[in-house]
């Protein structure tokens, strides 16, 4: 692999982090993390960070940017299926 590559490669691991980071909170026991009520904070967070990754890809990036861009249109997808959940508009009607 070249040096770009491995460049590439890095960026992409710090891509991922926040992902692991939320999967691994929605693990946790005795937490409000896996909760049907803190969905909507994990995708804000998630969102957000496609965001900044995408405004500070170079223009040549282009590769990195489109796999960016499609990962957070999955997720503005997902987001808003949540309108839609009985089960979540219950829960956030219950919990304030």
């Amino acid at each position: 692999m070249s040096d770009q590559d491995w460049k590439d490669l890095e960026e992409m691991i710090n891509l991922l982090e926040p992902f692991k980071v939320i999967t691994m909170l929605g693990q946790q026991k005795g937490t409000s993390y896996g909760s049907i009520g803190s969905t909507l904070w994990g995708f804000d967070y998630l969102m957000a960070k496609l965001e900044k990754y995408e405004k500070n890809c170079k223009q040549s990036d282009t590769d990195f940017r489109t796999a960016v861009n499609l990962s957070w249109k999955l997720l503005t997808k997902y987001y808003k299926e949540t309108d839609k959940c009985p089960v979540y508009i219950v829960t956030m009607t219950l919990d304030p």
